[in-house]
């Protein structure tokens, strides 16, 4: 365990030191929720994060959180003020993804992506307030342009391609 905690502090390490790229922004109200890349040793590809910041009385933007992981598609809820919203963030793996679909609450949120957008950030206000305002639980529907379901095959490609520099 001790070996794994090692390996996981040396990549860590390296992403802060080597390969983080601050990519979209988008502010709502006082808050900013911030799009980056890292890259880790032996990868050819890059994954995704996220940092919230928000204005501070001296209108200074501090992180309030941050997070990342290999995952291909994140969402999240934010509170800003007496408002909830839907962050969905993510990556365009190998520029096949043109439109992503999820359903919540009886209403559709959809994303058009361009092909040649590396990732891709975009924020949904809610219509209501949610206890946990962590996650809710979506399915997104991957679609290429051609509006077919892409979502297993990009997903097994993906997870693939990420299990096979991680050996597990």
């Amino acid at each position: 365990m001790q070996h794994d905690f090692h390996e996981t502090l040396s990549s860590s390490e390296y992403i802060v030191k080597n390969s983080i790229n601050v990519g979209k922004t988008i502010t709502i109200d006082n808050v900013k929720f911030t799009l980056f890349s890292y890259s880790i040793p032996k990868v050819k590809f890059k994954f995704a994060g996220y940092a919230i910041l928000k204005k501070g009385i001296y209108n200074k933007y501090k992180i309030e959180s941050f997070g990342y992981g290999t995952n291909l598609n994140n969402d999240c809820i934010i509170k800003i003020e007496k408002e909830n919203h839907l962050i969905l963030y993510g990556i365009n793996y190998r520029g096949e993804i043109a439109k992503i679909v999820g359903k919540y609450d009886n209403r559709n949120y959809e994303v058009n992506i361009n092909r040649g957008d590396e990732f891709y950030l975009k924020d949904f206000k809610l219509n209501e307030m949610i206890e946990n305002t962590n996650s809710i639980s979506m399915n997104w529907t991957l679609y290429d342009n051609n509006l077919n379901d892409i979502t297993n095959q990009i997903n097994r490609e993906y997870n693939e391609e990420v299990l096979k520099h991680y050996g597990k």
